[in-house]
């Protein structure tokens, strides 16, 4: 699978470089909102000067309708990258429902969902207090199980914390507390641990045996 980062300009601008990258073989899609985006503010407050820079402006199902035309979401895997997962992949479920697209069909991951490495090591991306940051992810794997089940709903990231300053050993032992609170959060919740824990695709074919 390849997957290229991609996120610039206006949503047509994404779309045209997507179309390029797809073009030319690549078989999975990324999207990256602007950093105003991550920072929980709308583009409508932000000045006009930074709209499109360093990430795509993306702040409704509308402009993601755009930045995805003419791809096909039932075989296209994308990557959402978004610390408030819910955010990107409900406008992505949006656009599907109004394409008639089946969820139980769309592939992909809720990139940078990991909140406890953004609250360490990303303070830009400090958009809800802990508690309700851990809450928040454990309702997006929650409703991704039950709704989405091809989708991930995190992905653990370790590399924040090593940028940050720690050594490769401390980053990995970050990564690794991280999913067990994370798994533990859901357990607390309900969840399945083999449910959550393991690759959908896993799961399912130990489900099916």
């Amino acid at each position: 699978m390849q997957r290229q980062l991609i996120g610039l300009g206006t949503p047509d601008d994404y779309n045209a470089r997507l179309r390029t990258l797809l073009a030319q073989g690549a078989n999975a899609i990324s999207l990256i909102p602007r950093n105003s985006v991550f920072r929980g503010v709308d583009m409508d407050e932000s000045h006009f000067e930074l709209l499109g820079t360093c990430g795509t402006v993306v702040n409704s199902a509308e402009p993601v309708q755009r930045a995805l035309a003419g791809v096909d979401l039932a075989r296209t895997s994308c990557a959402m990258n978004d610390p408030s997962p819910f955010t990107l992949l409900a406008f992505l479920l949006a656009v599907a429902k109004k394409r008639g697209v089946d969820w139980g069909s769309i592939t992909g991951t809720s990139n940078q969902s990991d909140d406890l490495s953004h609250y360490v090591a990303n303070h830009m991306f400090f958009r809800l207090a802990l508690p309700g940051a851990r809450r928040v992810l454990a309702d997006h794997s929650d409703f991704c199980s039950r709704h989405v089940p091809k989708w991930n709903p995190m992905s653990v990231v370790g590399q924040h914390m090593q940028q940050a300053g720690a050594t490769p050993a401390e980053a990995m032992a970050f990564t690794l507390s991280t999913a067990v609170q994370v798994a533990q959060d859901c357990i607390e919740r309900g969840m399945d641990p083999d449910a959550i824990c393991l690759p959908w695709s896993t799961a399912r074919t130990a489900a099916a045996s």
